[in-house]
């Protein structure tokens, strides 16, 4: 039995904009000392609001048709790397990940089944950007914040204080700033510890001047 592992970041901020290009490293290891060589193919899925430009495996071959990162040869103590370049297609802002699972395996992982796709085994991996959320509070305008739903505990915080009351899977923002969760009581769990960022516009639309005329008649 051999233990892979996968791991996945973002080069640079974590806050983005429509049309920003974005750099993923996922990145492929060993946590065990057998001397097997251990051959795995892994899924790469960019979501729908994340366009592909690029990727660049230094191990292995990629298709970008399927986002399949195949025959990824690795002894222990070694890692292989894939970099993927994706641009930023979402205009109305939240979190945009980027997600990988090994979906199979040439020798049996000790902690994990290749292509369940269970987010709290390490071989899935997950990391995301956040494009700022506009609400407009003068009008009432809240967003509704959501994860998966399936965990133990939530709790949701506002700028790194905790939101009082707030632990269930979704929460009703109204207040600009960074929004964070922890599930099961873990920080950061899984790739989710880009906040996702609300903030305040109100946009006044521009008074219209309509010409009129002005007509004594006599009745």
């Amino acid at each position: 039995k051999v233990d892979v592992k996968l791991t996945k970041t973002v080069v640079g901020n974590c806050e983005r904009q429509t049309n920003d290009v974005v750099t993923f490293v996922l990145t492929v290891s060993r946590e065990d000392n057998s001397s097997i060589p251990v051959t795995v193919n892994i899924k790469d899925s960019l979501g729908t609001y994340l366009q592909f430009i690029s990727a660049t495996p230094n191990n292995g071959t990629f298709d970008s048709g399927s986002g399949m990162w195949n025959n990824v040869t690795i002894n222990a103590g070694q890692t292989a790397t894939l970099t993927v370049q994706a641009k930023v297609l979402f205009s109305y802002g939240g979190l945009l990940c980027n997600n990988a699972w090994v979906t199979s395996s040439s020798v049996k992982d000790v902690d994990s089944t290749p292509g369940n796709k269970v987010e709290t085994e390490d071989d899935y991996a997950r990391a995301c950007v956040s494009v700022p959320m506009k609400i407009c509070p003068e009008r009432g305008e809240k967003v509704e914040l959501s994860v998966p739903i399936g965990y133990q505990s939530y709790q949701w915080y506002l700028n790194g204080v905790l939101i009082s009351g707030a632990t269930s899977p979704t929460y009703m923002a109204s207040t600009r700033g960074s929004y964070t969760v922890n599930l099961n009581n873990a920080q950061c769990p899984n790739g989710t510890c880009c906040p996702i960022v609300v903030q305040e516009e109100c946009i006044c639309l521009p008074t219209i001047c309509v010409p009129f005329t002005i007509k004594k008649v006599r009745r």
